[in-house]
């Protein structure tokens, strides 16, 4: 038994070594390629060119996002399969995995689309690269504090570690970046609910949301499953995975303070918002066929439904008048 064990955790070990192998050639690959291309440019640019570009960066998170989007979202199953793997979880166990992990691939959709429109506008905003800088910088202290955790809920803490590596990797790169960056240009809207308006209830919702499900996760359990009591190792998965979920949506909080706090509205902004809440409220709808089974009653997913359209109508109204 003991040998299996082992030989478990040096296979573990063994799948996350060339992840930071990997991550370490890139960074190299990276750096190579500007310093060559700032040697070769004006004598005067070089000190303000950051080591990786902004743009190069929002197109790495287009990458990196989307493929744990699809991952976590589309192939929930696999994706269950490939963290838990210190111990067999149980049936039920899996149904609340898998049931939180598509909430948290929920969230990072909303990172998603935001890189892929700011790639696809061909400008890099102040607000973006400050909340992938907060993201980024929040996750080195949160995903390192979760090595304490993980192995109590299935996962080794060798599948932790190459997030920390790139998380700060990313959080440097980042804040190398911003520096480059100058203020953003905003757009009036002309909606019957204005866009700095539906900024300002963001900032409110998402920073309540995040607040109670990372700071009071103990409660955000028992106010959302009350359909059945959980086991201690089914509220484990569930704490632990809550705070994978609360972590998800910090970008969402950053970066609609950061809008109110600028005064300037971007379109990207707008439009992120509408499209993450119609998807929201469509991926809702699919999940009230699979919450009872978990805990959660249908009653708590239809407000939230009712909320995330009318939140996705409004910012399609502003968008439209920007």
């Amino acid at each position: 038994m003991a040998v299996k064990s082992e030989s478990k955790v040096a296979k573990s070990e063994s799948k996350a070594l060339p992840v930071l192998v990997l991550g370490a050639l890139c960074l190299a690959a990276m750096y190579g390629v500007s310093s060559s291309a700032s040697s070769a440019g004006d004598s005067e640019e070089p000190a303000s060119e950051p080591m990786v570009s902004a743009m190069m960066l929002a197109k790495f998170m287009c990458a990196f996002f989307g493929s744990q989007f699809l991952h976590t979202y589309f192939f929930t199953g696999a994706a269950v399969k490939g963290y838990f793997t210190e111990r067999a979880l149980t049936a039920q166990e899996q149904k609340i995995a898998a049931y939180l992990m598509k909430s948290v691939g929920l969230c990072q959709l909303f990172v998603l689309i935001l890189s892929v429109l700011t790639v696809a506008s061909g400008t890099v905003s102040k607000e973006y690269m400050l909340t992938v800088l907060t993201m980024f910088t929040f996750s080195v202290f949160d995903v390192s504090k979760m090595t304490t955790t993980c192995e109590a809920v299935g996962i080794p803490k060798s599948a932790i570690y190459p997030f920390v590596v790139l998380c700060a990797t990313m959080a440097f790169l980042s804040w190398k970046a911003l520096k480059t960056i100058g203020d953003s240009e905003g757009f009036a809207s002309d909606s019957f609910v204005s866009a700095m308006a539906l900024a300002k209830f963001m900032s409110a919702f998402m920073g309540f949301q995040f607040v109670l499900v990372y700071f009071f996760t103990g409660a955000s359990v028992r106010l959302y499953f009350t359909e059945r009591v959980l086991t201690v190792q089914e509220q484990k998965v569930t704490v632990y995975l809550l705070k994978c979920l609360a972590t998800n949506q910090l970008p969402v909080t950053v970066i609609s303070v950061l809008t109110v706090a600028s005064g300037a509205v971007s379109k990207e902004y707008m439009l992120t918002l509408a499209l993450w809440n119609a998807f929201g409220t469509c991926a809702m709808s699919r999940m009230t066929t699979t919450c009872e089974a978990v805990g959660i009653p249908k009653s708590m997913l239809y407000l939230y439904m009712v909320l995330h359209a009318t939140i996705a109508f409004l910012f399609y109204a502003a968008w439209k008048t920007m």
